[in-house]
């Protein structure tokens, strides 16, 4: 639903009352239901979608916050400070320029396994946790038809998309709701660099993993968090996945066709591009650690993340000799093509 507020309200069926997108919204918060609207960059601003960090008046800023933990903060295990000489918990040793980082990712669907591929592809140590009760859905990513048709356990295991996602890692399952499987977390984290997560916001400090617990554990450890609106926005409890979040950023309100609404075909925008900034926070806050012993908290937003691409120039497939400008809080945005002699549209840049 993209039309504005005031213009013209949307129903959810037939049956119901005519409501508002905020309403649409405040329903999905209320019912933890993975539901939005879409809104442009300027609305999402209004609405605290995007948070103080990230809105300011000469551009967008980068979509995550880093926090660094207090110098002074007590410690209840002993954890490793030197990782030049750390040997791999598989008992191999990995090449590349990130050998000696060990990375536990608490991830599941594309987002968060992205940033740990990325770590891993460049040597990381990256030791994927699972539940054995709540597997990670790409698991059977392209496979959900054949449920019954394979035995379970190769079902579980064939996914492309899942290998490809969590290449290069090892595999560890952990029931997080028993008190062993925290202390095997807090075994982990005391030897570790980087703990990265994409659950929404609270969800680790509900099953007992706070911030203090693993500070405490490891003063240097650089935990970040990847929820879809990030803490401090206004929508902090909000479930959500792709298209829920490049609707709420403002990207998905400038995907159209002559002024009729499009929005993207496929839901790929928002995970490649938040891991991306993700993975920026990841270093930034581990390079950090290496050279001061102090731990930092990232906290990524999709949301926002997804707000950076509006006002990139794209193609416009047949709209030769045509742009439209869009104007958002954070300037005027070409849109659209122009023709070159032989005919193939190049994007068009401002004027």
């Amino acid at each position: 639903i993209r039309t504005p507020i005031a213009d013209r309200p949307a129903s959810i069926d037939s049956g119901s009352r005519p409501i508002t997108r905020d309403d649409l919204l405040r329903r999905g918060l209320e019912h933890g239901a993975v539901i939005a609207p879409v809104y442009s960059q300027d609305e999402a601003r209004e609405r605290a979608v995007y948070r103080s960090e990230f809105d300011f008046e000469d551009g967008p800023a980068m979509p995550f916050v880093v926090r660094p933990f207090t110098a002074s903060a007590p410690s209840d295990a002993s954890h490793e400070t030197d990782s030049s000489e750390r040997v791999s918990l598989c008992g191999t040793s990995r090449a590349g320029p990130l050998a000696g980082l060990r990375c536990i990712e608490l991830c599941w669907v594309w987002s968060g396994p992205l940033v740990g591929q990325i770590l891993a592809d460049l040597g990381a140590e990256v030791i994927k946790v699972e539940s054995l009760s709540r597997f990670d859905p790409y698991r059977t990513r392209g496979l959900e038809h054949l449920r019954r048709e394979m035995d379970e356990e190769v079902w579980l295991e064939s996914s492309i998309y899942f290998h490809s996602l969590n290449r290069n890692k090892l595999g560890l399952t952990v029931d997080l709701k028993q008190e062993r499987g925290i202390e095997v977390m807090k075994s982990l984290i005391a030897r570790s660099d980087l703990l990265l997560h994409n659950f929404t916001a609270g969800t680790l400090d509900r099953l007992g993993l706070t911030k203090d617990l693993m500070q405490s554990v490891n003063p240097a450890i650089t935990v970040l968090s990847m929820s879809g609106p990030g803490q401090g926005s206004a929508l902090h409890a909000l479930r959500s996945y792709g298209l829920v979040l490049s609707a709420l950023g403002g990207a998905e309100y400038l995907i159209e066709d002559r002024g009729q609404f499009l929005g993207s075909p496929t839901y790929s925008l928002s995970d490649p591009n938040a891991a991306l900034f993700a993975t920026m926070g990841a270093l930034a806050g581990a390079y950090r650690s290496s050279q001061t012993n102090i731990g930092s908290a990232v906290d990524v937003s999709q949301i926002e993340a997804a707000g950076t691409v509006v006002g990139t120039p794209i193609a416009g497939g047949d709209h030769d000799q045509y742009a439209e400008q869009r104007t958002g809080k954070f300037g005027e945005y070409p849109f659209g093509t122009v023709g070159e002699p032989d005919g193939d549209p190049v994007p068009r840049p401002a004027a």
